[in-house]
């Protein structure tokens, strides 16, 4: 059960401290994200981390932390376009939808690839905790080098405007890579559940896929054959349910 609550500005009690009022003050598009202590403290830091090496997809806080009354916020922009769920999705767009997929899957494998962070909130209405934004980048381009390899490789992304922003780090974990694979292939089984359930869209190769990721789940395949997946799903195609 989460332990956050958001706040748009026009609905935030207004009983802060003078730093706090004064940074409300000076942006007034904004979102407010109000939780325990430890966990915004926990939520502050893991974004600091991904950030080293994810060009996109995370959160660009407009403060660290600030105490509220018993709790602590964070202050995000509020993002014009509402989340993946809430968006109004058709032929007419369907490759902007293909992105922000993409753009989701490449960072939660890089995530992993780079700290052993698993996504755990990947399950039912994840997509509602997925925004999106507008961009002046043509591509996202992504550095990565497995472990077989002796140089690394990019992958690139067309954007066709827009990127998916996560926002909730709640019950999210670090895990030695080898000893969290399981828990690393079942979070991406339960993304493209997700696809399937909470967007009403069906993939021509949804099977495969499936079949895909249950073998590595099995084998506990390495966590660099989600390069595999990432092409299988660049070849799917959607349809609407």
């Amino acid at each position: 059960m989460t332990t956050y609550k958001i706040f748009y500005l026009k609905d935030f009690e207004y009983d802060y401290d003078d730093e706090l009022k004064n940074i409300i003050n000076n942006h007034q598009d904004i979102v407010i994200k109000v939780g325990e202590i430890e966990n915004i403290k926990n939520e502050w830091k893991i974004i600091k981390n991904l950030r080293k090496y994810i060009p996109s997809g995370l959160p660009k806080y407009i403060s660290s932390p600030k105490k509220y009354k018993n709790k602590m916020v964070l202050i995000m922009p509020f993002y014009q376009y509402n989340s993946i769920y809430k968006a109004v999705w058709g032929l007419d767009n369907i490759e902007i939808l293909k992105s922000l997929i993409n753009q989701v899957f490449i960072n939660i494998f890089l995530n992993f690839h780079y700290f052993g962070f698993i996504y755990k909130n990947l399950e039912q209405d994840c997509f509602n905790k997925i925004f999106i934004n507008d961009t002046e980048e043509e591509t996202f381009k992504y550095s990565y080098q497995s472990k077989y390899e002796t140089s690394k490789r990019t992958l690139i992304i067309d954007t066709n405007g827009y990127q998916a922003i996560i926002s909730d780090f709640e019950n999210c974990y670090y895990v030695h890579k080898k000893d969290g694979i399981v828990d690393y292939w079942k979070s991406i089984n339960n993304f493209i559940d997700s696809i399937n359930i909470d967007l009403l869209i069906t993939m021509n190769n949804y099977k495969t896929i499936k079949n895909f990721i249950e073998t590595q789940i099995q084998i506990k395949g390495d966590y660099d054959n989600s390069i595999q997946l990432y092409n299988l799903l660049l070849l799917c195609k959607y349809k609407f349910i």
